[in-house]
Order: structure tokens, then sequence, then C-alpha cells
């Protein structure tokens, strides 16, 4: 295996999860606070305002990460027989030092650019895709408030073992 490979794939996970988070998070956060601070209701302009919001963020917080993917994938073992970085996190730190944070921001426009009309689709999609679900009686698709926690009747939150064993029993019974 050559060790590029790996880089490559570390920092490509590391961009991921990282414009994942920020989006998906984002999105729910911005969606509830436009809902809560104007007129609007739960509606596509809702939806892409928060969708447009999520975009920027995701590149905000991604750009860095795109840098670096790009040095680690672009690099080459230098005359010392060395890689000028050794993971995602060395290479933002070295950028930062010797090209100046702004360095991090390269492409910026167009990583928004591209994040934008993105998370605008994926979020209309998702949100119609939810009423849909919900219409026929199914829960919403991902992004959902988690549920309360359930008080068992031995007054304990979540379920004791005795409350465990005893719904276990109920199902084998079913299942007879």
């Amino acid at each position: 295996c050559h060790p590029s490979i790996h880089h490559n794939t570390v920092s490509t996970m590391t961009r991921a999860m990282i414009v994942t988070a920020a989006q998906m998070s984002c999105y729910e956060q911005t969606k509830e606070y436009i809902i809560k601070t104007t007129t609007m209701q739960d509606s596509i302009p809702v939806h892409i305002a928060a969708s447009l919001v999520a975009g920027g963020v995701a590149a905000i917080t991604s750009n860095p990460f795109d840098v670096a993917k790009t040095r680690l994938q672009d690099m080459s073992v230098g005359a010392d027989g060395k890689r000028p970085y050794s993971n995602t996190f060395d290479c933002i730190a070295k950028i930062a030092r010797s090209e100046g944070s702004a360095a991090l921001y390269k492409g910026f426009t167009a990583t928004w650019a591209r994040q934008a009309p993105l998370n605008v689709i994926r979020f209309v999609c998702l949100e119609q895709f939810n009423r849909l679900f919900e219409s026929i009686g199914y829960a919403r698709v991902i992004i959902s408030a988690p549920p309360e926690p359930e008080v068992c009747p031995h007054g304990l939150v979540g379920k004791c073992a005795q409350c465990l064993t005893d719904k276990s029993r109920e199902l084998m019974k079913h299942m007879m």
C-alpha cells in the first residue's frame, strides 16, 4: 500500500467529518432560529435560507481542511527523503505559520459556491421527504429532536433490568 494513499484517505475523511458536522448541525439550528425570531413559518423559503447559512458555515469550517487535503495529495518526498507534512493538522499548522492564516482560505469562494446549492437541494429535499413520511405515519428521516427519556414503572429514567426482562418476556410470548 502506497503511503500517500493513507494520507489522502485520512485527510479526506477528516474533511468529510468537518463538513457534515457543520452543515447538519447548523441547518437545524438556523431553521429553528428563523422560525422562532421571525414571522416565517416552517416553509421552503426558511429551508433555503437555513441551507445557505449551513453552506457558508460548512465552507468556513472545511476550507482549511480542503487546502490541507490538496497539499497532502500533491506533496512529494523532499531531497532529504522526508514528506513536508505528517498529517492534516500538521499541514494546517505549517501553512498558517509560513503563509498566514488567510492561505487556509484559498478557494473559499469556490467552496461556498459548491456548498450553497448542494445544501439547498439536500435540505429542501430532506424536508419534503420528511413531510411525505410524516403524512403516511412515519417518523422524520434524519433531523428530529431526540426522544424524551422514558421513566420506567419503578421510577428510573430509561429501563431498569426488571423492566427489560419483563419486556423481553412479552416479546418472546408474542413471537411464540
